[in-house]
């Protein structure tokens, strides 16, 4: 319900009459329906009406079913496909099954066959269907009247009579008549528009997929409140003036095209201008002066003039849409400068301005306008069309190619990148050419240019590579740096490359070319780095950059798709692109921190251009690169912030990348080969496969001893390694035996007050422990407490480390006060040196929670396990192994409060998220399900009760507190 310029939300308490129900492409049949039983003084829920900001439409269309009076099914072929309109008037007819009250009526607006009907066909409509498509205002009328008759009959229960009794209504003092009622009432969409100006060409596209919320959206944006129900003062306006905006080929025209077909019954004018240039406008409008009878002005000019006013004044013609596409520079409209080869066609054009302005003021008028370029100054509300959803761009292929596969059409959406051009062209040509999309595929890899020729569809002007040239062309001979940043952005990922990597070019250019030879004007990328030199001409490249549309510029990064990056990797010669992708990597290089493990700070960064040094890696870069080694020593940091933020089975698979092609380049002996397979093994082991981490450590050890010197400090390391593996599978005696010999190695070569024999010295007490040594255990980690705070000080990281390992020896042999006490002094040093959020604090937390869960205090440990799990989601990610191993133990401290039933629900949680995460096997996957096979028999489910979630020989009792 909206009365002009009043609140139009329906109050919480208040009933209304009518939901109109309808689906999305008959919006101007529900709004003229609506419209008119407001007139007639009823209250009537509308979604395109009500459903504003702050509001929640399921719980608005609940409140409307359980209290209006009645429901108006707009019924349509679309009504009757529509899930969501199904549920609606299903509601209604379990109500009143017997149709005595009438609550659920029908209103068909277009014919239906029969045999969709279902239910609906039993019940009586009103039937407008052969009031539509008819001109003049007498169809409006008699429409009209049938509906509010038939209204009147199922609200009277009666047929009208000769002489009607009036339609019952509230008290309708606040919704005053007005002179021009008839002219400020919607539209009656029964009649098509009175002048239509699309170009011939610009059918309905029967292949046009999705886009039903942009659709509705613009529709909302541009109508705002003028469907008002007259009153006192003026409608609310909408923001009448709407550009489109967004990368060629993601079907903005088509967009607009859609909208005009599917609102059309709202408009008496619809008419289309391409906005190139300016005599383009000229002569759209002149045409549409001609089309309004002004047959008085002469001049194309005049008569654009003279249409712009007619516009405004909505004279003849109050309802109007007009398009402007692919109106080519924005900034143009307000007489900015602009740069580029369109510039002298675009610089100024008072006639786009003419029609903004019309806009503005014509109460019932409607400017959409296209354009690559989203920067419209204030004057228009620009909103971006985005590619197509997944399923959508599935849904076009496969009306090209019905028999596609699911992972067939998948792996071709993804390669298109879901765009709709794109996608388009790749489903004609594949229906065209029989070839299979495997083919396809490997062609759009190596043939980019070539393929991307091919199967132009019918209804398009351009292939969807040309469309982006004619934006490339328009770039200046004076804009090289231009030119530079998009072929160098070309060699990136597809993903938002962070516009702070480029500065870093003046360093190259100061280098005289450090990566490459000169272009032959000069060093290679020296107009960009020049350009990044002034802050003032970086943003002069980057505001170019965005008007041309080829990629989105937000929040400091730039993004491009994927196909405009190979058209721009195309337009390169291949004998060049060597040094683009080392230029690429040489920034990564300076941009990525080092020191990763155990500092959050730097995970962010590395998050951002990980994408960028994937798609390097997916190069297949030659060893004979300058740049190769760096690479792949960026490539290891790469698998080391996998494995520290819990993505293991990515850190398993770019680990083993990057020892294969270094063992192609510095050969299988090499120190730094060694390296790379233990840091393999380690993700291996972290990864749950811990047989083939030990496989691997076994392999290393040997090769280690063979190649080595026998005081290397490398052969320790490989041997702790190893034994660590080794406890992980449950192999205590061979680790304990490994470890003697690694802590005797290490106070040999290294000192006895070496950091590493210190740790080493740790590393064994908590062997030792494991191995039910309590007493050794002990023994030893107070001796080297003592010593590593006597070497290393109190707040040094291994000293917090080492105490750590100290209360978990305490709290397993039931000392756990003192435990706790510790835990807490490793806590508050970790604190105030790491900071609370690092990863090493939210250990320090949870083991301090089990400590809590071990005295009893289970409030105090719930209360930490969950502060924990808030605070470090945030920083390794919901899905990082210790964040499941905290969740197992909030578990385990809510059944031992006796809270059963929600520590099975959690149990169940995260059982199954780490099956999903870890794998079935791994040890702490093994851990939750004896644990919830545990709760199970504590709450009398039986084993085929738990079969689903665990065997209880399979795991452990309870879960143990994450350590150090």
């Amino acid at each position: 319900m909206n009365p002009a310029g009043t609140d139009t939300t329906h109050d919480a308490g208040k009933t209304v009459d009518f939901f109109v129900s309808y689906a999305g492409v008959d919006q101007a049949w529900a709004e003229w329906i609506a419209d008119t039983l407001e007139r007639a003084g009823r209250r009537v829920l509308l979604e395109a009406w009500d459903f504003v900001p702050g509001s929640n439409w399921p719980a608005l269309v609940q409140a409307g079913l359980t209290t209006a009076g009645r429901l108006l099914a707009v019924l349509t072929p679309a009504y009757l496909a529509s899930v969501g309109a199904a549920a609606q008037w299903q509601a209604i007819w379990a109500a009143d099954m017997g149709g005595r009250g009438r609550r659920l009526i029908p209103v068909q607006v277009e014919p239906c066959e029969p045999d969709t009907l279902g239910l609906l066909g039993s019940l009586t409509w009103i039937d407008l269907t052969d009031l539509t498509d008819l001109a003049g205002p007498g169809a409006a009328a008699a429409a009209r009247a049938r509906l509010l008759d038939g209204i009147r009959a199922a609200v009277t229960g009666q047929v009208r009579s000769v002489n009607p009794t009036p339609l019952p209504t509230r008290d309708t003092r606040d919704v005053p008549a007005a002179a021009d009622e008839s002219e400020r009432a919607a539209r009656y969409p029964g009649r098509p528009p009175l002048v239509w100006g699309l170009p011939p060409e610009l059918v309905r596209n029967p292949r046009f997929v999705g886009r039903a919320s942009e659709l509705a959206e613009l529709r909302a944006r541009l109508t705002g409140f003028d469907r008002a129900v007259p009153g006192p003062g003026s409608p609310v306006p909408g923001v009448r003036a709407q550009v489109v905006h967004g990368l060629g080929g993601v079907g903005k025209t088509e967009l607009v095209v859609e909208f005009a077909y599917r609102y059309s019954h709202a408009y008496d004018l619809v008419w289309w201008i391409r906005g190139d240039k300016m005599t383009e406008v000229v002569a759209g409008l002149a045409a549409l002066a001609a089309q309004l009878g002004l047959a008085h002005v002469e001049g194309d000019e005049a008569a654009a003039a003279a249409a712009a006013e007619a516009l405004r004044a909505g004279r003849p013609h109050r309802r109007w849409l007009l398009v402007v596409d692919n109106a080519v520079i924005g900034n143009a409209v307000i007489g900015n400068a602009v740069m580029g080869n369109n510039a002298g066609a675009t610089a100024t054009n008072p006639y786009l301005s003419r029609l903004l302005q019309a806009a503005e003021t014509a109460e019932f008028g409607h400017l959409v306008i296209t354009s690559r370029n989203p920067d419209w100054a204030g004057r228009a509300t620009a909103t971006e069309v985005a590619v197509l959803p997944r399923r959508d761009t599935i849904d076009l292929l496969r009306r090209h190619r019905a028999a596609l596969e699911d992972a067939e059409a998948e792996r071709l959406a993804a390669a298109v990148g879901d765009l709709p051009l794109a996608a388009e062209q790749a489903g004609a040509w594949l229906a065209a050419s029989g070839m299979t999309v495997s083919d396809y595929l490997a062609a759009l890899r190596v043939e980019t240019r070539e393929l991307l020729t091919r199967g132009k569809p019918d209804r398009y002007p351009f292939i969807v590579a040309a469309a982006w040239n004619l934006a490339l062309d328009e770039i200046g001979p004076d804009e090289p740096a231009v030119v530079e940043l998009l072929q160098l952005a070309g060699f990136f990922g597809p993903e938002p490359i962070p516009l702070d990597l480029f500065p870093a070019l003046v360093v190259l250019g100061e280098s005289n070319g450090e990566l490459g030879e000169s272009n032959g004007e000069g060093t290679l990328w020296s107009a960009l780095s020049a350009a990044c030199s002034s802050p003032l001409r970086w943003g002069d490249v980057v505001a170019r950059l965005r008007a041309l549309g080829l990629g989105k510029v937000e929040q400091g990064t730039i993004t491009l798709h994927r196909l405009v990056q190979a058209v721009l990797r195309d337009r390169v010669p291949t004998s060049r692109h060597l040094e683009f992708r080392a230029t690429v990597g040489w920034l990564m290089i300076r941009a990525l921190p080092t020191a990763i493990q155990g500092n959050p700070a730097a995970w962010p960064r590395w998050a951002a251009l990980l994408p960028h040094l994937q798609a390097q890696i997916e190069a297949e870069p030659s060893p004979a690169d300058a740049n190769a080694a760096g690479m792949l020593g960026l490539g290891n940091l790469a698998a080391l912030y996998l494995q520290e933020t819990g993505q293991l089975a990515a850190a398993v698979d770019l680990h083993t990348w990057v020892l294969a092609r270094t063992e192609q380049v510095v050969g299988t002996d090499h120190p730094n080969t060694l390296v790379l397979r233990n840091n393999l093994a380690l993700a291996l082991q972290k990864a749950g496969r811990i047989s083939e981490a030990i496989g691997l450590y076994e392999r290393i050890l040997a090769r280690a001893s063979r190649i080595l010197e026998s005081d290397d400090p490398n052969l320790g390391i490989s041997r702790n390694n190893l034994a660590s593996a080794y406890w992980a599978a449950g192999r205590i005696a061979e680790a304990v035996e490994l470890l003697e010999q690694v802590v005797d190695d290490a106070g040999r070569i290294r000192g006895p007050d070496h950091p590493d024999t210190l740790l080493a010295r740790s590393n064994l007490a908590n062997a030792y422990q494991t191995a039910g040594r309590l007493a050794e255990a002990i023994r030893l980690h107070e001796e080297v407490l003592v010593d590593v705070v006597r070497v290393l000080g109190q707040e040094h990281l291994t000293t917090f480390l080492v105490r750590n390992n100290l209360a978990s020896s305490y709290q397993a042999s039931g000392r756990t006060t003192e435990a706790l006490d510790l835990y807490e002094q490793v806590l508050t040093g970790r604190e105030g040196v790491l900071g609370d959020n690092h990863p090493d604090t939210l250990l320090s937390r949870s083991n301090l929670a089990d400590a809590y869960q071990a005295l009893g205090r289970l409030p105090e440990a719930i209360d930490l396990y969950e502060r924990v799990l808030s605070d470090a989601r945030g920083v390794l990610g919901a899905d990082h192994p210790h964040i499941l191993i905290t969740w197992n133990n909030l578990a385990c401290a809510v059944a031992a409060a006796g809270r059963l039933a929600e520590a099975i629900d959690l149990y169940e949680r995260v059982l199954a998220d780490q099956r999903r995460v870890l794998g079935p096997d791994h040890r702490d996957t093994l851990t939750s399900q004896g644990n919830l096979a545990n709760a199970y028999r504590a709450a009398g489910r039986t084993n085929a009760d738990a079969a689903d979630g665990a065997d209880p020989a399979d795991g452990a009792d309870a879960a143990d507190g994450a350590g150090d």
